[in-house]
């Protein structure tokens, strides 16, 4: 199991030391979800609405790492989810609700993209899935081939390519239960190839994702809500990426960057609007974890209570209930560790119950 870290907070009420909330008042409790055994790192990359968290544990092995999927669950702790014969490495990268994981996995010859299930334990999803990036609680995934491009699989329909009108390429990242698949393309304009965000619907008709106003590129990132909202990030013609977010109607918003910070990039949106990313110098690893709603973002380093040796560094998903999973490292940008962040109660509503609880709180929101 992870490792909660506790602090009472008696003392500090009764000094006025845990007042101060953000424009949404939420606090967190934070959950440390280690690795797996034999393992020195992990990135959570998925969550689910059950606060199931999947990613990757890795080790260094000279000048390179191994990586090994995981999924991480409350009550059980973490799970090496194993790999097929021959393809020993692997990583996770999206959990439905029903446990159902896709991700991929390599060693000898090609990436082959897979779903674990709880039932049918691993399932190769065929020649042509080099990577499985999303999928939807009825069991449809999507992801890119390495041959075709995007994909689209279910268990009726096996893999077929959704039609992307224009695209010279393609790659799909995530598929929300009313079937809209989120993705981005290159396409030609008249003048240079662009990369733009897209939203496929299940009836056919397809959007791209424009810029923000002077921008001439868009992307998808991560995960999508269930409404339809898209995270992901536009780009400049110098090649800056700052975050976005496109709404059910695709038009999109302007997320920003922290102060001081010239980038940043959004990994996934919640159907209450709830953005999570990464801010500061993204191709460097010098970057910190944010969340954003209403036009308001927070770095969520700024939440903590006392001292720490170590930076929350991504916020790559979030769910209904305004879980956050994502990885945090060193202050020198080792040591890679997995993380959940789970609302409490704001401080009014905590103070109330500190008698039954003895009074457990980590993390704080200014």
């Amino acid at each position: 199991m992870g490792r909660t870290t506790l602090v009472m907070l008696v003392a500090l009420a009764a000094v006025g030391l845990v007042g101060g909330q953000d424009a949404w008042g939420v606090q967190y409790v934070l959950t440390n979800l280690d690795t797996l055994p034999g393992y020195t790192d992990s990135m959570a990359l998925g969550i689910n609405a059950l606060g199931q968290v999947v990613g990757s544990a890795f080790r260094h092995l000279g000048s390179s790492q191994e990586y090994r999927p995981f999924l991480w669950d409350p009550k059980r702790g973490m799970i090496d989810l194993g790999t097929p014969p021959g393809r020993p490495y692997g990583a996770a990268y999206d959990v439905n609700d029903h446990g159902q994981v896709v991700g991929e996995v390599w060693g000898d010859g090609a990436r082959r993209g897979v779903l674990w299930d709880p039932v049918q334990d691993i399932i190769d999803l065929g020649t042509l899935a080099g990577s499985a990036q999303g999928l939807n609680n009825l069991g449809e995934v999507v992801g890119q081939s390495s041959l075709e491009g995007a994909f689209f699989w279910s268990q009726s329909t096996g893999m077929t390519r959704p039609s992307t009108p224009g695209a010279v390429d393609r790659d799909a990242v995530d598929i929300n239960d009313a079937g809209q698949i989120a993705g981005t393309a290159t396409f030609y304009d008249g003048q240079a190839y662009r990369a733009r965000g897209f939203r496929l619907d299940r009836d056919g008709s397809f959007r791209y994702l424009h810029p923000l106003p002077g921008d001439t590129s868009s992307a998808v990132y991560g995960h999508l809500s269930s409404t339809g909202q898209i995270a992901g990030a536009s780009s400049n013609p110098g090649g800056s990426l700052v975050a976005a977010v496109w709404n059910a109607n695709t038009d999109v918003v302007r997320v920003g960057t922290l102060p001081g910070q010239l980038e940043s990039l959004a990994f996934a949106v919640n159907d209450s609007g709830v953005v999570v990313g990464t801010s500061g110098r993204l191709y460097s690893g010098d970057s910190v974890a944010f969340v954003w709603q209403n036009g308001e973002m927070l770095d969520l380093n700024t939440a903590f209570l006392g001292g720490r040796g170590f930076t929350l560094r991504q916020a790559r998903a979030v769910n209904n209930l305004g879980q956050i999973a994502g990885w945090r490292s060193d202050t020198d940008g080792t040591n890679w560790s997995a993380f959940l962040l789970t609302p409490i109660p704001e401080p009014s509503s905590l103070l109330a119950l500190l008698c039954g609880l003895g009074g457990l709180v980590v993390v704080r929101r200014r």
